[in-house]
């Protein structure tokens, strides 16, 4: 396959996943709003303090996900179907190990805490009930997660959205069914999201043993050396999610501290907003994430290089166009989706949009580590920049600085990351830092300069009456502007090029 190819597939890729996120977006929000009216507050509060232990394997699942994702691409640029197979198998097993310690530590726990929580005593009963289903839908993802890498790692980003979107209308299913339910609605909730989790498994299970076939079969033969490879990669990607962990909820305590609840809800409000664009930006990253790892095992070191520059531009102009629309129209976003605006919110949102502005090429060089394996080193180097960020949000804090000032320390921080992980990168796998830095950040960091420059005149005269029609023209205008802006100034000639082929295929398609 050509390299033009490859690069539409990328765009295809991306696209598919764009799509997903819209619609289980507006799928989710929806939901939450019925699933409160059917539950009643009582109840879906319970929900949300037992049943959230899908939500917290969630995130620990795409873990799980990217380590079996990574080593099936890294086989597929060697052509080793054999070690597949037992990438997989070992993938299965290992997931099947985790869950039966989940199990057991979310058991334990359960019965300890669940009675000592502020519920009334006769909701324990429920909560007991609750969390039962509850894990049983945890493992069934947890088991689900060699399939989705599989698909990832082949690129049907199109099944795997797919299946996405199928499980989020399951969500939603599983509320509408509240409604014949006359008595325990919270219980018979977590029956319906159990029978969800297993449909969306044998399905992925169906798609994958049909259209990968080999992949997805069970070998059993010993192979320590790739075993501990898996581990210690899973291991070494999971410290650095830990400290992301520790850091969040350092944050969360810090600014307890000095503001109270009412800083800490604001905060809420700027982290829900700042993940909803971000899994935009981790959305383009899938899409060049299995190609990267395959011309990384394959020793197409030219190849690789050129997908990380890649990578790395089109994530930050992703995070432009997010930043950039949401710092512009927060006032209007945040009184659509809550009615009012909390105190705090607004300089929370605009802080955390310069933090994920710097941050955007760092997702490129991430994959620097990711496809090489070597992440000791970098998410050691992570976790200190975390201590670093907590440190300096506690001394702006603590002499009194306004809160939103936290964040900011945090968008430094963005910039102190990337420079040490491309250190980090030219040390451990002799990556061309000077020619990145030349390539890549100087171009992004200098758009960084325009746009910031530019926010001050558009919200100036932006805004100046919040109706649909004026929204909707102002966003088109700082849309286009920040597309121009990236298009002249991140991108090179032939990225350009390339990025004007793709725009007229599809309208000539049209």
């Amino acid at each position: 396959m050509s390299h033009s190819e490859e690069n539409k597939r990328i765009a295809k890729n991306s696209l598919y996943l764009y799509l997903r996120k819209l619609i289980t977006v507006f799928i989710g929000l929806y939901s939450s709003r019925l699933l409160l009216e059917q539950l009643g507050l009582d109840d879906f509060g319970l929900y949300g303090l037992v049943g959230s232990v899908i939500m917290l394997f969630g995130s620990i699942k795409v873990l799980f996900t990217d380590s079996i994702r990574r080593f099936i691409n890294i086989e597929k640029g060697r052509c080793n179907p054999e070690r597949i197979r037992l990438i997989f198998t070992y993938g299965v097993v290992l997931n099947l190990i985790i869950a039966l310690i989940f199990v057991t530590v979310v058991e334990i726990a359960g019965v300890i805490m669940i009675p000592r929580l502020n519920i009334q005593p006769e909701s324990v009963s429920t909560a007991m009930w609750v969390l039962q289903f509850s894990l049983a839908s945890a493992v069934v993802t947890i088991m689900t997660t060699p399939y989705d890498a599989v698909m990832i790692a082949n690129e049907r980003f199109d099944a795997f959205a797919l299946f996405a979107v199928v499980d989020s209308l399951l969500r939603f299913g599983a509320v509408l069914l509240l409604i014949f339910c006359p008595a325990n609605k919270v219980i018979w909730y977590s029956v319906f999201m159990f029978l969800g989790a297993v449909i969306v498994r044998i399905i992925s299970a169906m798609y994958c043993s049909r259209r990968f076939g080999d992949e997805v079969k069970y070998l059993w033969k010993r192979d320590k050396q790739l075993l501990r490879e898996m581990t210690f990669f899973s291991g070494w990607n999971f410290l650095g999610r830990a400290g992301w962990t520790l850091y969040d909820g350092g944050v969360n305590i810090l600014l307890n501290i000095f503001g109270g609840v009412a800083v800490n809800a604001a905060r809420s409000v700027a982290m829900n907003v700042k993940n909803m664009v971000t899994q935009f930006t981790l959305d383009t990253l899938s899409g060049f994430r299995p190609q990267t790892v395959k011309s990384y095992g394959a020793g197409n070191f030219d190849r690789f290089e050129e997908l990380v520059f890649s990578a790395s531009k089109f994530c930050f102009v992703v995070s432009a166009v997010m930043a950039f629309t949401c710092s512009i129209f927060c006032h209007f976003l945040i009184r659509l989706w809550l009615g009012e605006i909390p105190p705090y919110s607004v300089d929370f949102v605009k802080a955390l949009m310069l933090a994920f502005l710097l941050g955007g090429p760092n997702y490129g060089i991430n994959m620097v580590f990711d496809s090489s394996a070597k992440l000791k080193t970098f998410e050691i180097w992570t976790i200190t920049v975390f201590a670093i960020s907590l440190g300096g949000g506690y001394l702006v804090l603590h002499f009194g600085f306004p809160f939103y000032q936290v964040f900011i320390v945090a968008a430094l921080c963005e910039v102190i990351q990337m420079l040490g992980s491309l250190i980090l990168a030219k040390r451990e796998v002799e990556f061309p830092a000077a020619r990145y830095f030349r390539k890549v950040l100087i171009r992004c960091y200098s758009t960084c300069v325009i746009l910031c420059v530019a926010y001050v005149g558009f919200n100036r005269f932006f805004v100046a009456n919040e109706s649909w029609l004026t929204m909707i023209w102002e966003g088109a205008l700082a849309l286009l502007f920040v597309l121009a802006v990236c298009y002249l100034l991140v991108f090179n000639n032939k990225e350009r090029t390339i990025a004007l082929e793709m725009v007229m295929h599809k309208i000539r398609r049209k």
